[in-house]
């Protein structure tokens, strides 16, 4: 019972962190959505920037599930992307719409340094699997142009994901993935 209060209170935290930010929501919100008093989330999470950097934690150790899933399944650096890109719309059509940690990066200055780590992860972590998945025959003379291109796929999905939150539509996040696809090909 005490676990599966604490996933409930992950996933409300997770949830309210994807619409409002890490300063738009309280212990107060999480209390309501899940249904117990504001005092039994102490019990679980101390503070809220601990119920914060878990949900964060939690959420890579998702996404890395998936990237793993990626790996083992496709064998050619296209296909990896276009499934790479499948997270990010797979991501606007669920509830939230948004990636935790591009909305957690709006708040980046005023995070707390345990939420602000586990976001920087997130960051490096799929940098470093666009790098590895996507040019998997790479060498050092060409470490710079690899880095760059999965700098900018990443910026491309992450982006598109806000601006198909402000259209309503998923047709943004088609384009960049395309435009990623692209990306690849160029460099691939």
């Amino acid at each position: 019972m005490a676990n599966d209060t604490r996933q409930e209170l992950l996933d409300a935290s997770e949830l309210l962190m994807k619409f409002h930010g890490y300063h738009g929501f309280s212990y107060a919100n999480i209390a309501e959505r899940v249904g117990i008093k504001k005092a039994s989330i102490h019990h679980h999470f101390a503070a809220k920037c601990d119920l914060a950097a878990e949900s964060v934690r939690r959420y890579r150790g998702q996404i890395r599930e998936i990237l793993d899933q990626i790996c083992e399944e496709e064998s050619e650096p296209q296909d990896r992307l276009r499934r790479f890109a499948d997270i990010f719309l797979g991501a606007y059509r669920g509830e939230g719409s948004m990636c935790l940690c591009a909305a957690l990066t709006a708040d980046w200055e005023s995070l707390p340094e345990g939420v602000r780590d586990e976001v920087q992860s997130y960051w490096d972590e799929s940098r470093a699997w666009l790098g590895d998945a996507l040019f998997p025959n790479r060498s050092s003379a060409n470490e710079p142009r690899i880095t760059s291109t999965a700098n900018a796929i990443i910026s491309v999905l992450e982006g598109a994901l806000l601006c198909a939150r402000v259209d309503s539509s998923d047709q943004a996040l088609k384009d960049a993935a395309n435009a990623a696809a692209l990306l690849l090909k160029q460099d691939g």
